[in-house]
């Protein structure tokens, strides 16, 4: 029975199955080979070059959508028929932008289905991202080893490739120059600075002609500034700029040493003058001795404070009378000063123009040394660098929009690399060196600043030297990103998922794309068991079209694919009903 049920539904099994490799092969197609147009506007008038952008989507949905493999290597981005620089994470995409002028619209397309598959990506962390690496000894290279970039170099940032508390530096300087310095020394170094001119306010009274930063400036008590009334009036000074101190901010106290005319009560109250905001201090009672206050971080950010905050800001006191008239209250003087982690050698480069680099810091034979394009200048380094218990900062400041790699030389031994060569997890870099996730890199995403993000349809592509704007004086229609051929991209919530993964990783075919030739398996076994129990090619082509809609609602089967066959099966029963009849 059953070789004459097979003898009899052979042409429609037959047309089936050719139907199936068709319409299989259009959905491989639209699957793997489609570019997805990315139009990326400058909404601040600024003119940027080699600036990071989030693209607004992760990897995940892609893969879920089947249009690209799990690792994301058959993929490429290109502005016009010149690669980019770009990063895949599950969570967030980034791309480097070579040149978005004024106002104006760089468009970018990321190709899936490509070819020749990508063997690296670059790191790109976004506008002000970063990474941070938890602490750990191999990264302490001790008196000897490096650590070394390789990337594109903006001169103008000022940030740091490297940043360890009170170990090591490396620090773009925002005039084309980098410096590395190193640490031997857990000791702190305490630098003192005093006022250097008068700063916004002027309202206390000199005790004699000249300016009143001078009688507060001498550490005497000869000379002084006061107020005589109820009304608190205020000084503000400038400070003498830092010049060779360097090093990590643990805190600064501010010293005040004043005298006051009967026991009036009289008051002083330290006062920051920082970035045009005022930021008070504790108010005490003169009493005739020194008063000191100290700020483990700024007024201001409620951060550690920089050097480059510090010469900016200014330093004042408040007086305050409550006795009145014949009641006067005196400052004799005011300094502060700030206690920092020296470093113990520090080395500056010669100025470098924007551009792709390979910089090297390193210690070895008593030196601490910069190696930028094959160009060494180092300075004499006695010890080891100290240890530290805080983590690993690289590439923040946005001194380094894309980064090929970073690498740790412990000795003659590499202890870190970071150089992604799939699609990222999250935020997480791994370490190439050891592999067993103990130096994982956590990515701190950046934030698209003055950049808007739309996107175009999707389209098939022949070849990548199709035209694609970069200045764009056209503007795209708006799409959502990424557009899909199924209902929905995510399919984490379908049967079986976890299996379906598993098999995905192993392989490197997409989920979609197992779900869909499962669903298809699905629709050709119902068919076939239909044929068997019925004898009806009409109720097993019903069946088999039922299948593929319920497919089709679970986001696996193109809503059109179902719609397609099931035209043709019509007029090929139509077709075979007129024939046999």
């Amino acid at each position: 029975m059953l070789r004459q049920l097979l003898k009899q539904f052979t042409p429609v099994i037959f047309i089936i199955l050719v139907l199936i490799l068709i319409f299989s092969g259009i959905v491989y197609a639209a699957t793997w080979e489609y570019k997805y147009p990315i139009i990326i506007s400058d909404t601040s008038n600024v003119t940027r070059t080699y600036t990071p952008v989030m693209l607004g989507f992760g990897g995940q949905n892609l893969i879920n959508a089947g249009k690209i493999s799990t690792s994301g290597n058959d993929t490429n981005m290109q502005v016009g028929t010149s690669s980019i620089k770009y990063m895949l994470s599950t969570t967030n995409c980034t791309a480097v932008i070579p040149n978005l002028p004024s106002g104006g619209k760089a468009t970018t397309d990321l190709y899936t289905g490509y070819s020749p598959e990508q063997s690296a990506f670059a790191i790109i962390t976004g506008y002000n991202g970063y990474i941070t690496t938890a602490n750990n000894t191999s990264l302490n290279i001790g008196n000897s080893g490096n650590y070394s970039w390789s990337g594109y170099f903006d001169p103008t940032s000022t940030g740091y490739l490297l940043s360890a508390n009170c170990t090591e530096e490396v620090q773009g300087n925002g005039d084309g120059t980098i410096t590395a310095r190193a640490w031997n020394s857990a000791t702190s170094t305490n630098t003192t600075f005093r006022p250097s001119s008068i700063g916004l306010l002027s309202q206390l009274s000199p005790r004699y002609a000249g300016e009143n930063w001078i009688m507060v400036s001498d550490n005497i008590d000869t000379t002084w500034v006061s107020m005589n009334g109820t009304t608190p009036l205020r000084d503000l000074y400038n400070y003498t700029n830092h010049t060779t101190q360097s090093g990590l901010i643990d805190g600064i106290t501010v010293y005040v040493r004043g005298t006051y005319v009967s026991a009036s009560g009289a008051t002083e109250t330290p006062c920051w003058y920082i970035n045009g905001v005022s930021y008070n201090g504790t108010t005490r009672t003169i009493a005739g001795s020194t008063y000191a206050q100290l700020y483990t971080v700024s007024p201001a950010s409620g951060l550690r404070w920089t050097w480059s905050e510090l010469d900016s800001a200014q330093l004042g006191a408040y007086l305050v009378n409550p006795g009145g008239a014949g009641f006067g209250a005196s400052m004799y003087d005011i300094w502060y000063t700030v206690h920092h982690w020296q470093p113990a050698a520090i080395v500056t480069s010669a100025i470098y123009s924007a551009g792709s680099h390979i910089i090297s810091k390193y210690i070895t034979g008593g030196n601490l040394g910069l190696v930028i394009d094959g160009v060494d200048v180092n300075t004499p380094f006695a010890g080891n660098v100290t240890t530290t218990a805080s983590s690993y900062v690289w590439n923040s400041g946005n001194i380094m929009p894309y980064c090929d790699y970073i690498s740790v030389y412990k000795g003659a031994t590499q202890t870190l690399l970071y150089q992604p060569n799939t699609m990222l997890s999250g935020t997480t870099l791994p370490d190439r060196a050891t592999g067993d996730g103990s130096q994982d890199g956590t990515i701190t995403w950046g934030a698209n600043t003055g950049i808007s993000i739309t996107y175009g349809e999707m389209t098939s592509y022949a070849s990548t030297t199709a035209d694609s704007s970069d200045t764009g004086s056209w503007t795209m229609p708006d799409s959502e990103m990424p557009l899909s051929w199924y209902a929905n991209s995510s399919l984490t919530g379908l049967p079986f998922y976890d299996t379906f993964l598993e098999v995905s990783t192993s392989t490197g075919q997409p989920i979609a794309t197992l779900y869909f030739l499962a669903m298809l398996g699905f629709a050709f076994g119902v068919f076939m068991l239909i044929v068997l129990f019925t004898r009806s090619a009409l109720l097993a082509t019903v069946a088999f079209n039922i299948a593929l809609f319920i497919g089709s609602s679970m986001s696996i089967v193109p809503g059109w694919l179902p719609f397609s066959i099931l035209i043709v099966q019509i007029g090929i029963m139509y077709l075979y009903k007129q024939v046999a009849y």
